[in-house]
């Protein structure tokens, strides 16, 4: 082969050029470069259209129409099981009896690489493929590791919101999830009721035991009340001895009855933190809503803690409705329970706010319901003589 005097051996036109493409005359692929022969293995002596689709800058299918365009700029696809786009420059040799191509892998040359196996001495040394693929490369190490501190970063953000939404003695929700919980509940417009519960005489345990034996009680506490609720409901710590319950599904009386005295009652079980037992009794204050009112969370946890406490001290219960003046007219159900406590009759409330069952001589427990508007309001207070707090 040569050209104003130029000739170059196979040898070193495959060295200069590995990429390179001889078509002849007829059509055929008569000489190909070493790397073009690995990635489209036997495709010398083959039609080079066979194997080659001209796409640009016009379709061209033929040695013919090859020759009147040439010298020209060509985007290629090497077609077959794995099509590949490359890039190239075709002239004419020879007189024009034959053309010259040089390909090359262009943007593509990762995917070359990848499929191919390729390495240093598939590229002429003065290729500059190889410092894109090394850049490209360090690109893909640099992004890797940047994704890697972004996972860390998400992960750690991830960790301290559960950490900011969970009580770190007994696990549970703390007050700040629970009210993102319930404000989901009431803009979905779902029924559910709010379950306030005070621990009694837990002050007591902490005084004559000290803190770990009061935290100690307050984790079995989580765990006894957690054992009472369905999945989907859900208890949080609100603070000190206070735990604070969003409860789902069946919203009948009954069923909130039932489920206020469980706790109680389980509540009221001894305690053994080491080698000490102690008591603690729970009052229960609950509102509902069925879910079509216009209360909002804030209402809910504000009327079910209502139900705990008036302004002279425990145990009232209030509507949503003539909220204030019912809070006045209950306010008579605290000297009604230390009447009780006492074992002494006491007079009985206004039927139409509330009810009480008949007072026996030392009641294990109290229920007051009030109705107004859309909201449900009830009390259930443990009533038990003060527990004795001993070792052994």
């Amino acid at each position: 082969m040569g050209n104003a005097g130029i000739s170059l051996g196979q040898g070193s036109l495959a060295r200069l050029l590995p990429m390179h493409a001889v078509i002849g005359a007829d059509g055929n692929l008569i000489q190909a470069g070493p790397t073009l022969e690995r990635i489209a293995p036997g495709c010398a002596g083959r039609p080079f259209f066979e194997r080659f689709d001209i796409r640009r800058p016009c379709r061209i299918d033929s040695i013919e129409a090859l020759r009147r365009f040439a010298p020209l700029d060509l985007r290629v696809r090497l077609t077959g099981p794995a099509p590949l786009d490359l890039r190239g420059v075709a002239v004419l040799i020879e007189g024009g009896s034959r053309a010259l191509l040089n390909l090359s892998f262009g943007v593509h040359i990762r995917e070359a690489v990848s499929k191919n196996a390729l390495s240093l001495d598939d590229f002429a040394a003065t290729d500059l493929a190889v410092e894109m693929l090394y850049l490209i490369e360090a690109k893909d190490a640099a992004m890797a590791e940047n994704n890697r501190l972004i996972q860390r970063l998400e992960a750690a953000r991830s960790d301290a919101e559960a950490l900011s939404a969970t009580d770190p003695l007994t696990g549970l929700p703390n007050r700040r999830a629970l009210e993102s919980d319930m404000k989901q509940l009431v803009e979905l417009s779902q029924p559910f009721a709010v379950m306030a519960i005070d621990l009694d005489f837990f002050k007591e345990v902490n005084d004559t035991h000290g803190h770990s034996a009061g935290d100690a009680v307050l984790v079995e506490t989580a765990g006894r009340l957690t054992a009472h609720l369905d999945t989907g409901d859900i208890l949080a710590r609100i603070g000190g001895d206070e735990f604070l319950a969003i409860v789902r599904g069946d919203q009948s009386e009954a069923r909130l009855d039932r489920l206020a005295r469980a706790m109680i009652d389980t509540l009221k079980r001894p305690y053994a933190v080491d080698d000490i037992r102690c008591r603690i009794a729970a009052s229960i204050g609950i509102s509902q809503t069925d879910g079509g009112g216009d209360d909002t969370a804030d209402d809910l946890v504000a009327l079910a803690d209502a139900a705990l406490y008036d302004q002279s001290g425990r145990d009232a219960a209030v509507s949503r409705s003539a909220r204030a003046p019912l809070l006045d007219r209950l306010s008579l159900r605290s000297p009604l329970l230390e009447k009780l406590m006492l074992q002494r009759p006491s007079p009985s409330p206004d039927p139409s706010l509330c009810s009480l069952p008949p007072p026996s001589p030392m009641p294990t427990s109290i229920s007051w319901s009030v109705k107004r508007g859309g909201v449900t309001m009830m009390l259930y207070s443990s009533v038990v003589s003060r527990p004795a707090l001993k070792r052994g």
